[in-house]
């Protein structure tokens, strides 16, 4: 049974029977759902189709936007809601918004240029460090609640922006990184030492069963550093490949995944090279060049 395709806006499966289509970039695509046919549309209405072209994963699927969502976008408008961040200069009103679902630099570059495409708007700047929009724009000409509903047509979500949870978010990310690089720079030494004791060049007189017990101790050793300390390159590798793009992902997934699949044959047969050692130097050089 052929495997369904994949929403060309936001990546998911396109249901059996779908009838929901654009055209993007000459050619008639696949849509999930009227949201993503909507957004798609709204993309390329606007002239941005070049997104597709330089993003690195599918955009968030935005959904249908609901009645209840386009009243609660409305209290925006509201002055008091406004007060506690929202500065006015004259005609002018700027603020600060955090922004979900972005992906990659694509996401960024088509909120920039679809906000300042809109009338009204004279600045939109995102920082793709923290996802902070720094918006300038006439409310007499653009409400709050409209320069939202833009932002969720092309499938991101914004609110207020909030210093302390941007930074525990952060903070989390960083403490989940420093655990990868510790896990993987602890395992990685106990593995050479296993790996080292087996190499043809020291000339151990080993017994067999030590030689085995060595080659399934780095095997032991290294799992933990393929499937908890890189589960982040094979999950892009992954999202890359259901969108049709290569990136640096895909290529470090194929060069830790196969000499760890290697590994595995050398163990079970026997013979020839372990290459766990390489895996997890490997390992703990991406992630800390990443860190």
């Amino acid at each position: 049974m052929a495997s369904p395709l994949p929403c060309y806006h936001c990546g998911l499966p396109v249901p059996s029977g779908s009838t929901f289509h654009a055209r993007v970039l000459s050619e008639t695509r696949a849509m999930c759902c009227p949201g993503c046919q909507a957004v798609a549309e709204a993309i390329v209405s606007a002239g941005l189709e070049s997104y597709y072209l330089h993003r690195s994963d599918a955009s968030t699927n935005p959904g249908a936007l609901p009645q209840a969502l386009s009243d609660e976008l409305a209290l925006y408008d509201r002055e008091d809601v406004q007060q506690p961040f929202v500065q006015h200069e004259g005609d002018l009103a700027s603020t600060a918004l955090m922004i979900e679902g972005i992906s990659c630099a694509a996401c960024g570059w088509l909120i920039e240029r679809h906000l300042l495409g809109l009338d009204g708007i004279a600045e939109a700047s995102l920082n793709l460090s923290n996802h902070r929009l720094q918006v300038r724009w006439s409310d007499s000409r653009l409400p709050l609640s409209e320069l939202l509903t833009e932002l969720r047509r092309i499938g991101y979500a914004a609110h207020p922006y909030q210093a302390d949870q941007v930074s525990e978010r952060l903070a989390s990310e960083n403490r989940r990184s420093l655990r990868q690089i510790g896990v993987t720079g602890l395992l990685w030494m106990q593995v050479m030492m296993a790996t080292m004791a087996t190499w043809p060049e020291f000339n151990l007189d080993l017994s067999e069963s030590f030689f085995v017990t060595l080659r399934w101790t780095a095997l032991l050793l290294t799992t933990p550093i393929v499937f908890y300390c890189c589960t982040d390159f094979f999950k892009g590798a992954l999202r890359d490949l259901r969108t049709r793009h290569l990136t640096m992902d895909v290529s470090v997934s194929l060069a830790i995944g196969g000499a760890y699949l290697a590994g595995i044959w050398s163990t079970v047969t026997g013979q020839g090279e372990l290459y766990f050692d390489a895996v997890g130097m490997f390992a703990l050089f991406l992630l800390t060049g990443r860190y």
